[in-house]
């Protein structure tokens, strides 16, 4: 039984009818009567019985009402202590790779939401390369970001890389994002070299990249950089540029999936063209209970798209 539920029972216990009290709590008779034999079922005995002016409470009812106005007293004190604390309410920081932000935000905090624990769900994009230095230096206790092969290997090396947890949640490829009237707009895959003497986007800092390498710099001239990838998608869809994105980001099926943009996996890039979600934890720290819940969220997340895409994979043998 659901704490909301004892206000709607009080409320047909004062009003003595279904019918006013669905009207006072502004929801519908039918689904207030389904409720009402719903608790009725799950307790083993009738809370009213009808009569020819609405419904009264049975002897035993009545017992169940006061006992059930007791409880909502105290749920009703506990909100008012809620909202007293609220200025006390702790930041649940996560850690996020803008391109994972891009696609999970939203999603992310509605699980979340769902919970309703104590506490704000706060999102701080930064390169995958800093994560594992913030959690490291204690600026944060988890992180969502991308990892290479290399990227596994250096840290096993690294005598700092044995202080964080990384669960792999997720493999991921590189791929071109062109709009759907650009002239490489259906192709199947393309090779790198393919696209350097296009105008590119890019919503990455110049660098030697994981999977590109110094393509992207060596062709700098052509490459317009872009603060978010909201930003890149706009220029790419308006400009008639070629970007990169991962196959994540803006997959099929994805709620961020935009109209007019196509991904095309890259091939032939300098460094192998894979990579992976992980979620980031120091070992040195315990995770808040907060911590704990929205590390489950993305695990769920994570699961339920690794299923949905070994499903796909199944069909398409």
């Amino acid at each position: 039984m659901k704490l909301e539920q004892c206000h709607y029972l009080l409320e047909v216990s004062r009003l003595r009818s279904i019918s006013a009290a669905s009207q006072s709590l502004h929801i519908g008779q039918t689904t207030l009567s389904a409720i009402v034999k719903r608790t009725e079922e799950e307790f083993g005995f009738s809370i009213f019985q009808r009569t020819p002016t609405g419904v009264d409470a049975t002897p035993i009812g009545e017992r169940f009402l006061e006992l059930l106005w007791e409880v909502d007293m105290k749920y009703e004190d506990l909100l008012r202590v809620k909202q007293r604390d609220a200025a006390s309410i702790p930041t649940i920081k996560l850690l996020i790779a803008p391109t994972i932000s891009f696609r999970m935000a939203l999603p992310l905090a509605a699980d979340f939401s769902r919970f309703d624990v104590h506490g704000h769900l706060a999102f701080e994009e930064l390169s995958s390369e800093m994560i594992g230095d913030h959690i490291l230096k204690n600026e944060g206790n988890i992180g969502l970001c991308y990892l290479t092969d290399e990227d596994l290997r250096r840290l096993q090396r690294d005598f700092q890389g044995y202080s964080l947890h990384v669960e792999q949640l997720y493999t991921d490829e590189l791929c071109a994002l062109v709009s759907k009237n650009h002239r490489l707009a259906g192709r199947s895959y393309l090779n790198i070299q393919e696209i350097l003497s296009d105008r590119l986007a890019s919503a990455a800092p110049a660098r030697n990249d994981k999977i590109l390498g110094d393509a992207i710099l060596i062709s700098s001239a052509r490459v317009s950089r872009f603060a978010s990838p909201h930003d890149m998608c706009q220029a790419v869809l308006c400009q008639n540029l070629v970007g990169f994105a991962p196959r994540f980001m803006l997959e099929p099926g994805s709620q961020q999936e935009q109209e007019g943009l196509q991904l095309i996996p890259l091939r032939n890039t300098q460094r192998e063209n894979r990579m992976y979600i992980c979620l980031l934890t120091c070992k040195k720290h315990n995770l808040r209970y907060q911590e704990n819940i929205i590390a489950t969220c993305i695990r769920d997340y994570f699961q339920n798209l690794n299923d949905t895409r070994e499903a796909a994979e199944g069909g398409d043998h």
